[in-house]
């Protein structure tokens, strides 16, 4: 629906940014199978139905970008996150893989991999009492990442300014995997 509603809209695609993702934590052997495979559904699953119909339609404009959205739990772990972690990294590494299989067609596959950022899904997070001065020690820039500051960068990787950019996970981080 939303590649047609932007052909519609549009008449072709350039660009697609595939932002999907719930939160999933619990030790491995207490947290019941059906979180991980909600987990799997909406934060792999998802983004690759995504490409599966972004990419003929880029194809037919002789190039494009993608841009999905990973984490840096793709990149390291997070206590209890094994089934964020996993998706994530999966998302990661099945974007490098398009990213190598679409290139030689003028089309970029790229992840964002937000830290800590302020969006509905991290809100409880925020709201713990303890949270901003965690993030003080947490993050080298001491604060949370603002939503503009990820879109920036997705609108960079979507742009013809990264037109020799592809395979590539960028942390919008603040430091935190530096």
């Amino acid at each position: 629906a939303m590649v047609d509603a932007a052909l519609e809209h549009f008449g072709e695609l350039h660009g697609v940014f595939l932002n999907a993702g719930v939160p999933g934590f619990g030790l491995i052997d207490r947290i019941p199978m059906a979180v991980f495979d909600k987990v799997i559904d909406v934060n792999v699953r998802a983004v690759a139905l995504g490409m599966r119909i972004a990419i003929p339609e880029l194809r037919k404009v002789d190039g494009g970008a993608v841009v999905v959205t990973g984490s840096t739990s793709g990149l390291a772990a997070d206590p209890g996150g094994w089934t964020y972690n996993a998706s994530k990294a999966a998302v990661i590494n099945m974007a490098k893989a398009v990213a190598i299989d679409v290139a030689h067609e003028g089309i970029r596959v790229n992840a964002v991999c937000p830290g800590p950022t302020k969006t509905g899904m991290t809100a409880s997070m925020r709201e713990r009492d303890d949270s901003e001065e965690t993030m003080r020690r947490s993050v080298p820039m001491a604060r949370w990442g603002e939503s503009s500051e990820l879109a920036a960068a997705v609108s960079f990787l979507l742009s013809p300014d990264a037109s020799f950019i592809t395979g590539v996970a960028l942390p919008v981080d603040g430091g935190v995997m530096a």
